[in-house]
């Protein structure tokens, strides 16, 4: 149920799409001041995990999915209610902030009940919950629009989205799985006195702190969060290029034009398939080493799917920016998002997964914090300016320089899976997440970054 809660987050900016043309023409505003809600949700989405993830690694997760769960849906439909443009604005905000949490914790909870690292189950979990964020972008412009077709209502798109999330609160009936907590609650129930835990002045400084200083520090979170941000970018991008193109020049219906993101979901679950049997590949050769020799696998060798994202990429931009002529058939141009679909899934996938291998439950909700901060801060301008970019420069130009940059950045994983070691071995968060491996944890919140490491 978490997960669903999740993918709703995703989800609920693409089945907004839909719903543009009425808000702009019952609220009396202009294109730019209608897509504004995607992108102050989406700024919203990256806010709310930078202060959730370390509450949830100091107080439990499940304060954080009772604050996200009920404050989203309350104000999704603050929105969908909305008569005026401001209040639409101010609840598209207030529920991405509150409703952030549910895209960076879930993956702080897989943690807690699975070693990724020697156990299948929870990589086959994470690998579920990193899927429905990254197919609810894709499936979300055919929802938004199959809603707004059959009810002739664009609120609606809101009402789904409230909906969804009320059915993800089921998720409240299960127990707290950080273990910090647990030892807490056992604690007070057996009336012994209670490990320490910080000041909430101290937790909030933390809160935020923690994922901008990684984003600083680390040299692992700063470069993977840039791909990341870029791959998302594009997808945005889309959101407004795709009705262009295929509605101006090949003159779909925007039902039509929705159901083009369909070729992304193709591409993603074919990116699914390859990064399962990479995955299965590796975790097998895993066990054999750890069965045989008593040696884990490096996290390196979770790289490879990033890899072949990398190199599809900018080969799939290129493809669809210089094929989007109304002489050349559309299905040339809509093919090209199978590859772009599979380089999505593999690089938004294949990072996290890699981050949350690298500095496990300790750190990992941190280290995607900071990673979705990075990624939905970027990625939310991206429709403000879509519009006059493509009017301006023109459609092939436009994705033409997401192509060039994604060109520039393909070496960056192959370059990590060569020297990843040693950057671990620099990394102040990977030597103090090792060191609660030997030691218990009493629940008590660090008061400042883990010591650096010896040069």
């Amino acid at each position: 149920m978490s997960i669903l809660g999740a993918f709703c987050m995703t989800s609920a900016n693409s089945i907004y799409l839909g719903a543009i043309p009425d808000v702009q023409r019952e609220l009396h505003v202009s294109l730019t001041k209608a897509i504004l809600p995607i992108t102050l949700f989406t700024i919203g989405l990256g806010l709310g995990p930078v202060v959730s993830a370390a509450i949830s690694e100091t107080y439990g997760r499940r304060p954080v999915y009772l604050l996200s769960l009920v404050g989203s849906i309350v104000f999704t439909v603050v929105a969908g209610s909305a008569t005026k443009w401001s209040a639409l604005g101010a609840g598209r905000f207030l529920s991405g902030t509150l409703g952030g949490p549910l895209v960076a914790i879930v993956a702080g909870s897989i943690n807690d009940i699975w070693d990724t690292k020697t156990e299948d189950l929870g990589n086959t979990f994470y690998g579920i919950f990193a899927a429905s964020l990254i197919w609810g972008t894709e499936v979300g412009p055919v929802i938004g629009q199959s809603i707004k077709d059959d009810t002739h209502n664009w609120r609606w798109t809101f009402w789904l989205t409230a909906i969804m999330l009320g059915v993800s609160c089921m998720s409240l009936l299960c127990p707290e799985t950080y273990g910090p907590q647990i030892i807490r609650s056992r604690a007070k129930r057996q009336d012994t006195p209670l490990p320490p835990r910080g000041r909430l002045t101290q937790v909030l400084k933390l809160a935020v702190g923690r994922p901008l200083h990684m984003l600083i520090v680390e040299p692992i979170v700063a470069p993977t969060s840039f791909i990341s941000s870029i791959a998302l970018s594009v997808v945005f991008f889309f959101y407004i290029a795709f009705p262009l193109v295929f509605e101006r020049l090949h003159s779909f219906s925007r039902y039509q034009s929705a159901l083009s993101f369909l070729s992304l979901l193709i591409g993603s679950i074919l990116g699914l398939v390859f990064m399962s049997i990479v995955n299965k590949i590796k975790f097998r050769k895993a066990r054999d080493m750890m069965e045989r020799y008593g040696v884990h696998m490096q996290p390196e060798e979770l790289l490879y799917p990033a890899m072949v994202g990398g190199v599809l990429l900018p080969v799939s931009l290129f493809w669809f920016a210089w094929t989007a002529y109304e002489s050349i058939h559309w299905v040339v141009p809509l093919l090209a998002g199978i590859p772009f679909g599979a380089a999505y899934f593999l690089i938004m996938l294949g990072w996290p997964l890699y981050k949350n291998f690298v500095y496990g439950s300790r750190y990992g909700a941190s280290a995607l914090a900071a990673e979705g901060f990075m990624r939905y801060g970027i990625a939310g301008v991206v429709p403000l300016f879509s519009v006059q970019m493509v009017e301006r420069i023109g459609i092939h130009w436009s994705v033409s320089i997401a192509a060039f940059i994604s060109l520039m950045l393909a070496p960056i994983p192959w370059v990590i899976y060569k020297i990843g070691p040693r950057l671990r071995r620099r990394s102040r968060y990977v030597l103090a997440y090792d060191a609660t491996l030997t030691s218990p944890s009493d629940g008590s919140v660090e008061s400042e970054p883990p010591p650096k490491p010896e040069k």
